[in-house]
């Protein structure tokens, strides 16, 4: 991740408390489950991607808050 880059919204996301399951009211669960499949060793290796997640967890889902506010329901297991 260069400086200047955001990080991925998909990890920013999961990084926030709940975030596995509003990725999963948008996303395909096997695209859930790959992206919390890799997060843990891109956050290990990445300084400034754990930074950013780090950041991205202190804060409220706008995802989710955009979500409930179109009344998007929860997806079954």
């Amino acid at each position: 991740m260069l400086p200047s880059e955001r990080a991925c919204i998909y990890l920013r996301e999961l990084a926030k408390p709940d975030g596995r399951a509003t990725l999963a009211r948008v996303l395909p669960p096997e695209t859930v489950d790959r992206i919390a499949a890799i997060a843990p060793t891109m956050v290990a290796t990445a300084g400034p991607l754990r930074r950013a997640l780090r950041r991205a967890a202190r804060v409220p889902s706008r995802l989710g808050q955009f979500l409930d506010s179109k009344g998007v329901p929860d997806r079954a297991p």
